[in-house]
C-alpha cells in the first residue's frame, strides 16, 4: 500500500488540527476526551497500527520518529506536530519483561503538556504527589531535575536542581478500554505492569503549555545528565506494533 492523502493517519492528522489550542476549560477538557474516546468508537487505534504493517513507507516514516523513553517506555508517534501549540498522537508501550534493576528506578515526573489516554492494552496503575513543604525523615529523598527535551524528544538534558521530599497523596487505576485526562502540573509516577503483562496507551498530547518539565529520582548523578537515545528501525517498529496487536 503507498502512502495516500486518503491515509487513516492523515486523516486523523486534520482532525488534530481543530482541537482548541486553549486546554485550560473545562469545556475543553471535555471536548479533547469526547474526541479521544470518538476515535476509539471508531477503532482508529488498532486501523491505524494496520495500515502502518501494511506500508513500508510509513513503517520507515514512523520509525524515524519514536524511540525508547528514558521512562522505560516505546514512545510511537503515530501523528506528529513541529508546532507547540499543535496536538501529537502516539502509542506508549511498556516492555512487559523490563530488566529487574530498571523496575526500581523512581521516575516520578510532571510535564509540559496536559494529555489525553485511552488503554489499549493492559492495565495502568499510577501514584500522583507534591513535594513536602518540611523535610521528614519518614520521606525519601529524591534529586530533583530540570527537564529539557529536545525537538525530536529522543534526547533531553537534566540539570540538577536540588533535593526534594515527595509525599504521596493519590493512586490512580485504568482498565483496557477506559480514558482518562491528566493536566500537565500533576507529579506522577507510572507504575510498572506486572511481568508478561502487557501495557500499551494511545495518547493525544495537546499543546505546550510551559518550556520544561521536573523529574524526580534517585540515581541521576547530582550534576545533570544528558541522555541520547536511537530512533526505532523499521523493522524494530514493525515487531513492537504485532505484539501490541497480538496482545489483545
Amino acid at each position: 500500500m503507498q502512502l495516500t492523502e486518503l491515509s487513516i493517519i492523515d486523516e486523523v492528522a486534520e482532525r488534530l488540527l481543530d482541537l482548541p489550542k486553549d486546554v485550560s476549560t473545562e469545556e475543553a477538557i471535555k471536548s479533547n476526551l469526547d474526541f479521544m474516546k470518538g476515535l476509539v468508537k471508531e477503532n482508529i487505534p488498532e486501523r491505524m497500527l494496520l495500515e502502518i504493517l501494511d506500508s513500508e513507507e510509513l513503517l520507515e516514516k514512523i520509525a524515524g520518529r519514536s524511540y525508547e523513553h528514558v521512562n522505560h517506555f516505546d514512545k510511537i508517534v503515530l501523528v506528529d506536530n513541529p508546532d507547540p501549540r499543535g496536538y501529537r498522537l502516539t502509542l506508549h508501550n511498556w516492555n512487559p519483561n523490563l530488566d529487574a534493576s530498571k523496575r526500581h528506578e523512581e521516575l516520578v515526573h510532571n510535564h509540559r503538556f496536559s494529555f489525553w489516554s485511552h488503554i489499549f492494552r493492559g492495565k495502568l496503575s499510577s501514584d500522583n504527589f507534591i513535594e513536602a513543604d518540611e523535610e521528614s525523615v519518614e520521606l525519601k529523598t529524591f534529586r530533583k531535575y530540570k527537564y529539557m527535551p529536545s525537538k525530536t524528544g529522543n534526547i533531553h538534558t537534566c540539570d540538577f536542581e536540588s533535593e526534594a521530599q515527595l509525599n504521596k497523596i493519590a493512586k490512580t487505576e485504568y482498565v483496557k478500554g477506559q480514558t482518562y485526562y491528566l493536566n500537565y502540573l500533576v507529579t506522577h509516577r507510572v507504575n510498572f505492569p506486572e511481568k508478561g503483562e502487557a501495557l500499551c496507551t494511545f495518547v493525544l498530547r495537546g499543546p505546550r503549555e510551559r518550556e520544561f518539565t521536573n523529574t524526580y529520582n534517585t540515581f541521576y548523578p547530582d550534576r545533570g545528565k544528558e541522555h541520547n537515545t536511537p530512533m526505532m528501525s523499521p523493522a524494530q517498529l514493525e515487531n513492537k506494533l504485532r505484539r501490541i496487536l497480538e496482545s489483545a
